[in-house]
């Protein structure tokens, strides 16, 4: 998981350098932009986003079921499909990616990378039958869901509170 965070960041930092500054917003112009604006600067991102998010639902609905189950290769199946080709990052072509790492709330980053921690410890935890963790980690995965949506897209989801417990 550090190695693709790691990765990912020497990618989005030679693309920032290679590509052109066409690509680089003006000096004068906000970075830290929350995703629905970030979404007005890029047309077209909001439904492929929207799309993958609806794939991450159904995703996690199948590893509900298959916790109590004891279907462990259901699970590892289905995170796996979460953390890579449901992500984000998979949604965008290398020159949304490095637009979009540019413009958006560093935040955001972050809360995406708990989001494939997370998901890589409940691989993990599949992996190994174990099923107490297998439990906390899918916990976390939508602790981290329900904590980017609550702080994201709150236009989305409106009827989203937070508890008392703060995630």
């Amino acid at each position: 998981m550090r190695i693709r965070n790691i990765t990912l960041f020497v990618t989005l930092l030679f693309i920032c350098c290679a590509f052109p500054s066409s690509l680089i917003a003006d000096e004068d112009e906000t970075y830290e932009l929350m995703p629905e604006q970030v979404f007005m600067k890029m047309p077209g991102l909001r439904e492929k986003i929207r799309a993958n998010m609806g794939k991450c639902e159904e995703s996690l609905a199948k590893i509900a079921l298959a916790i109590p189950r004891g279907e462990y290769g259901v699970i590892v199946k289905e995170i796996d499909k979460i953390d890579t080709k449901y992500s984000i990052e998979a949604t965008m072509s290398i020159d949304e990616s490095a637009q979009f790492s540019l413009m958006i709330k560093p935040e955001f980053i972050f809360a995406n990378q708990n989001l494939h921690m997370y998901a890589g410890a409940l691989k993990g935890a599949s992996e190994e039958k174990q099923l107490e963790d297998t439990l906390f980690q899918f916990g976390m995965v939508m602790r981290s869901c329900v904590d980017c949506h609550f702080e994201f897209a709150k236009s989305r989801f409106p009827s989203l509170a937070r508890s008392n417990t703060d995630f």
